[in-house]
């Protein structure tokens, strides 16, 4: 174990975002998760959760990774990379295979989940997760853990997580140019959730909806397992740009204007209420113009009510036991009103995330859910099932995962 955990120091965990880059080092403590080192840089050559500008997403990482690893006093060999909401495809399917010797082993749960795969191989699809949902064995509904049972057939649902190969390997080129390995990937809801949930979320059900940059993207908890997830290509950056085309003036006065003075809910006083932001243009002859508070919100609130109304037309399909309580996260999730205007429009009470077991001697945003919750993942979640001697039936995308961690760990 002590040594697993000197290992742990060695992999930084990343999320290439489309506005920012996020980079940690951790160690195991005990039952939680302490931060060594953590950076964060704005995101180049990234657009909609992929890499579409090599060399400047391999600059971003490199700044992200080199604040992380001075705060931590050592360097990182791996990386273990969330990827975004926007690029990953889901489907719930079902599998039956017949157990050839009586007794169902952990071989026979790992082969109901990679002998059909729910893709199109047309797609080019690369498998991240296969998450067990329920079980049957010779027709008895209801098994929790089927190992050890003596019967026939076993019959496994699960949720199906994959992305396009090519979206993995633009991230892989951008590790290899900064001269470290690829340990294995992650979906962002995913890791969100793991970041923000304790076991009694993760068994009674929750969604956990983070608020990106560019993208919004939720995932469902229950049982104790993932059972959906989905995104949207909206976020904070198209409110940022509605402001700075509603107010005349540059992106970077808008998110300033956002950040000090936006709200999703006008409250009293907003009318009388004026505030300085300086117009397009010359910053050093353009003057400064005085505008309405309520202003802003006019321009803010229909945005992140288009927002809300492509999450909750993505969440429609889901039982409402799935969707009752909802955790909000992301750098989005911060703007004024954002926690009341969701529980309107998406009928759940709504909290504020907050990090559960992760320890760190400085201030953790929102921003920061899929970096530490990809920690989370790499130090727990995957082992329920997938070990070093059943590696070689996975599919591909777990295979050099599990080559890499029989090498170094």
């Amino acid at each position: 174990m002590r040594k697993s955990s000197r290992r742990l120091r060695d992999i930084a965990f990343l999320d290439i975002g489309s506005t920012k880059v996020c980079c940690c080092l951790t160690r195991e403590r005990e039952e939680n998760i302490e931060v060594l080192g953590l950076g964060h840089y704005g995101s180049a050559g990234v657009k909609a959760g992929q890499i579409v500008d090599i060399e400047a997403a391999q600059q971003t990482v490199l700044h992200a990774l080199d604040t992380a690893e001075e705060e931590a006093g050592h360097t990182a060999q791996a990386f273990f990379v969330a990827v975004p909401g926007c690029a990953l495809k889901t489907v719930l399917a079902e599998h039956t295979v017949s157990i050839s010797q009586t007794v169902i082993t952990e071989a026979d749960i790992i082969r109901s989940l990679t002998e059909s795969i729910p893709f199109d191989p047309q797609e080019n699809l690369e498998l991240l997760h296969a998450i067990p949902l329920s079980y049957a064995v010779d027709g008895l509904e209801g098994i929790e853990d089927p190992r050890g049972m003596i019967g026939k057939n076993l019959r496994v649902t699960a949720h199906f997580v994959a992305v396009s190969r090519s979206v993995l390997d633009a991230f892989r080129v951008v590790i290899s140019r900064c001269h470290l390995d690829c340990a294995g990937f992650v979906a962002a809801p995913y890791a969100a959730g793991l970041a923000l949930l304790e076991e009694e979320d993760l068994q009674l059900g929750v969604t956990v909806l983070d608020l990106g940059g560019h993208t919004s993207s939720f995932a469902l908890f229950k049982g104790g397992v993932l059972v959906g997830m989905g995104a949207v290509p909206l976020g904070g950056t198209h409110i940022t740009q509605d402001l700075a085309y509603g107010l005349s003036t540059s992106l970077a006065n808008a998110e300033r204007a956002k950040t000090l003075y936006g709200a999703c809910w006008t409250s009293s006083g907003d009318e009388r209420d004026l505030v300085l932001i300086p117009g397009s243009g010359d910053q050093q002859s353009v003057p400064l113009q005085q505008v309405q508070k309520s202003l802003l919100v006019r321009i803010i609130r229909p945005r992140t009510e288009e927002i809300m109304d492509h999450i909750r037309r993505q969440l429609s399909p889901f039982p409402i036991g799935f969707r009752r309580r909802l955790l909000l996260t992301g750098d989005a999730s911060q703007l004024p009103g954002m926690r009341d205007l969701t529980s309107t429009y998406l009928d759940k009470h709504v909290s504020m995330g907050t990090f559960q077991k992760i320890l760190y001697q400085g201030d953790l945003m929102p921003g920061y859910a899929v970096v530490l919750g990809a920690a989370r993942y790499f130090t727990g979640q995957h082992r329920q099932f997938f070990s070093g001697r059943t590696a070689e039936n996975a599919p591909e995308g777990w295979k050099g995962f599990w080559h890499w961690i029989r090498k170094n760990l």
